[in-house]
């Protein structure tokens, strides 16, 4: 059977696939892992984007699973093709879902705002204590350090129409038409750069993974797999 790593999303971890996992499972070998400080991990002395790309060629280097397929859900998406640009041939194929591109330093300043540990406290208690839940006390830490990363891709992407340009395997990107965080325009934008790119749109589907139709994702994710 085919292999298939999920990669998740900021303030994310890997359990949010195991849905996801359950419905491929019959037909590959599915894999995922928490990024650093997310989910069940301990923060590294590193982190951000090419620190978790070095964590996942470890990963894949460790489980020999160079040429796997890759779905990488937001902030996965973004490692998936910056770890293929840094070590080409790393993956077989590359999907993505809620992937943000367009980061500049009025961007990650507005993205970051959200991340504000004593507002999410005040204001969205239910939301803190979600992440509490996911990432255990280690929460707040987490917040603090993706924003500063969101700020350091706003002075600096890591993702170019360049470096884009330079991915030289099948890439699909993927939105979902309610997605309130990743524009349509930016999507197109880094599709257009892609030498085997392709675009998806998902219909009634928002930004949070939590709210993705897994029916149809998965659906999405084994057509692209398989073409």
């Amino acid at each position: 059977m085919k292999h298939i790593l999920f990669l998740h999303g900021a303030l994310g971890a890997q359990s949010q696939f195991d849905t996801l996992k359950e419905k491929l499972s019959g037909s590959y070998h599915c894999h995922s892992l928490d990024f650093f400080g997310h989910g069940q991990a301990s923060f590294s002395d590193q982190f951000g984007i090419d620190a978790f790309a070095n964590q996942v060629t470890e990963y894949v280097h460790q489980y020999e699973l160079e040429g796997c397929h890759v779905f990488g859900y937001s902030m996965g998406g973004y490692v998936a093709l910056f770890a293929e640009h840094a070590q080409p041939g790393l993956f077989g194929s590359i999907m993505t879902l809620g992937t943000k591109f367009n980061w500049n330093p009025e961007s990650s300043k507005r993205e970051a705002r959200f991340l504000d540990t004593a507002k999410i406290q005040e204001k969205a208690p239910a939301y803190a204590e979600s992440l509490k839940e996911l990432h255990g006390d280690k929460w707040v830490e987490l917040c603090e350090k993706t924003a500063e990363m969101m700020r350091y891709l706003g002075d600096m992407p890591l993702l170019t129409n360049v470096t884009l340009s330079e991915i030289k395997l099948p890439v699909r990107l993927g939105i979902g038409d309610s997605d309130k965080m990743v524009s349509l325009e930016e999507t197109l934008q880094a599709f257009r750069q892609l030498s085997q790119g392709s675009f998806l749109v998902m219909p009634t589907t928002p930004h949070p993974i939590e709210q993705v139709n897994m029916d149809r994702l998965a659906y999405k994710i084994e057509k692209f797999v398989e073409s």
